[in-house]
């Protein structure tokens, strides 16, 4: 799948927890822990995959697509890519970015992608 700079639908940040009990497969809200989490799995390109949810107040402030998969692309971008090869083509096509802590983050927009294994491995759009 193409990614965006915006989560692509039926995710959104800003909403309810709640909303997403509709919309997620294996839905699990915990609002009452001391860190109140939301999980779930959501259909892309036919499959489903694990999505998870930072939240404040019981609202959903970043989501993060924890499985990306051969094929898939930010703003027609391979993620599958090493960080300084992905930070490159970043470069390439307009957004500048940091490398840091296990993380690369785009300067301009709120998202942020994780490295693990020495390879993009999700996307976080905050």
């Amino acid at each position: 799948m193409n990614f965006d700079t915006v989560p692509f639908p039926p995710l959104q940040t800003g909403i309810k927890a709640e909303n997403y009990a509709n919309v997620l497969n294996n839905y699990k809200y915990n609002p009452d822990s001391v860190w109140p989490s939301l999980s779930g799995e959501v259909k892309v390109d036919g499959e489903y995959r694990l999505v998870t949810f930072s939240l404040e107040e019981g609202v959903v402030r970043d989501i993060e697509l924890a499985e990306i998969k051969k094929g898939d692309t930010f703003c027609g971008i391979s993620m599958r890519q090493r960080p300084k090869k992905f930070q490159k083509l970043l470069a390439e096509a307009g957004f500048d970015s940091t490398i840091e802590d296990g993380g690369l983050n785009l300067t301009d927009h709120p998202i942020g992608f994780f490295i693990e294994g020495g390879w993009i491995a999700s996307i976080c759009w905050e």
